[in-house]
């Protein structure tokens, strides 16, 4: 994939403030593509639920833009449990899986 000059010069600047490993997160684009998904799914199975595994990336931005959209959060372990309280997720909407 190519990117714009524009985009490619953004991206160095930002590598540049943080190192060569970062996140870029879009969360209007995150929101709007978990809501497409759910409606989605909600459309064949209404009872459908979308719990998001905070194993995967438990980055506070992701889990709370998630959350926020409606997704569940879905925790292993005591620690990610916690990290889900911390973001403002109830208990009623956490599965504990494990």
């Amino acid at each position: 994939m190519r990117l714009s000059a524009e985009t490619n010069h953004l991206l160095r600047e930002m590598a540049s403030l943080h190192g060569p490993s970062f996140y870029v997160l879009w969360d209007e684009r995150l929101s709007s593509n978990f809501r497409r998904l759910n409606s989605a799914f909600r459309s064949e199975y209404p009872r459908t639920k979308i719990a998001y595994s905070y194993k995967t990336n438990y980055l506070p931005a992701l889990c709370k833009a998630l959350h926020k959209a409606g997704a569940l959060a879905e925790v292993v372990s005591d620690m990610e449990w916690q990290m889900a309280r911390l973001y403002g997720v109830p208990p009623s909407m956490v599965v504990y899986n494990g």
